[in-house]
């Protein structure tokens, strides 16, 4: 399989989209009255009354639910089982079986959910959803940032506002305590690919995951053809040698290719001995529902933990409190 065609379907794991988004708005008003909320679309939803059961075709909103105090009622990918999240009880959660693209409308229905969130790819199921529930769709663009506005806006929508804020400064405590404390004397470089082959893409310093990184590392990966989600989709070994990183982060998608983990077989490419952060023993696969498609505020900071006990081992032997 090339490439480029798996990565159209990990650019809609994060919402690639080539148009603007739309500030979202939330006007939570009396409970007698509708409460309306428009999403990156710019499609306006209404509720008669706070949405309390989500569902979640992305694992950006699990993570943003989890972090309201909440569960979500189904659920498509992995994030929800990560121990992190919900423990045992995510097996109680409905599953939505289907594929990403096509998610199962029956299984969303018998979830009774009052709100589904996904992201662009989505967008064409609004009217099958319709009887159901509203979809919001989000489309980040901002990087880290953009999660910080669904975390206080979903939080809004859903009468958890305190929790919302709470979610916020846990995150960016966490994040100034690394940045005040890291040299930011490393470069880095976070690319992502699949089992079926040695192609690979980069997160550039305006996707969520590398705009994070930028802040505590030398991340200085950037191209103004990246996608808006600031994804490169193919990017080569020759072109990573350019800059030639000191530690690799690598997300694998594991879709049954036969081919192992991206760095195994990138091993087979004269190159990759040339880079030094192979040379040094920096090469480091991560888990993909944390670092490619959770990406909300408790991922992101177990992203970080990881990879700043991993970069500075010396100034952080074990992840801040």
């Amino acid at each position: 399989m090339r490439y480029g065609l798996v990565f159209v379907f990990m650019l809609s794991l994060i919402a690639c989209s080539a148009s603007a988004p739309v500030q979202p708005t939330a006007a939570p008003t009396p409970a007698s009255e509708t409460i309306t909320i428009t999403d990156d679309t710019g499609a306006t939803l209404t509720f008669a009354s706070q949405p309390q059961r989500i569902a979640c075709f992305i694992d950006l909103c699990v993570d943003i639910v989890a972090e309201l105090g909440m569960e979500p009622v189904a659920f498509i990918d992995e994030l929800a089982l990560q121990p992190q999240f919900f423990g045992e009880r995510a097996n109680t959660f409905i599953r939505i079986g289907g594929s990403y693209f096509e998610p199962s409308l029956e299984d969303v229905a018998r979830a009774k959910p009052d709100l589904v969130i996904g992201y662009p790819t989505h967008a064409p199921l609004r009217d099958g959803l319709r009887p159901i529930a509203p979809l919001f769709v989000m489309q980040p663009t901002d990087g880290y940032r953009d999660v910080l506005r669904y975390v206080r806006q979903i939080g809004a929508l859903v009468g958890r506002t305190s929790e919302a804020e709470a979610a916020i400064q846990r995150f960016n405590a966490r994040l100034n305590a690394y940045k005040e404390r890291s040299p930011r004397d490393v470069t880095v470089l976070f690319m992502t690919g699949t089992d079926f082959d040695a192609s690979f893409g980069i997160d550039t310093k305006r996707s969520i995951v590398g705009s994070l990184l930028a802040e505590v590392t030398n991340y200085p990966w950037d191209d103004p053809n990246a996608t808006p989600t600031g994804l490169v989709e193919s990017f080569s070994l020759e072109q990573v040698l350019t800059t030639n990183p000191d530690a690799l982060f690598i997300g694998t998608f594991l879709f049954g290719g036969g081919q192992g983990l991206l760095s195994e077989q990138l091993a087979n490419n004269p190159l990759w001995g040339q880079l030094k952060a192979v040379q040094d023993g920096r090469v480091y696969e991560v888990s993909v529902p944390i670092w490619v498609t959770g990406q909300g505020t408790r991922s992101l900071q177990l992203v970080l933990d990881e990879a700043m006990t991993k970069l500075y081992p010396d100034r952080f032997p074990q992840p801040l409190p």
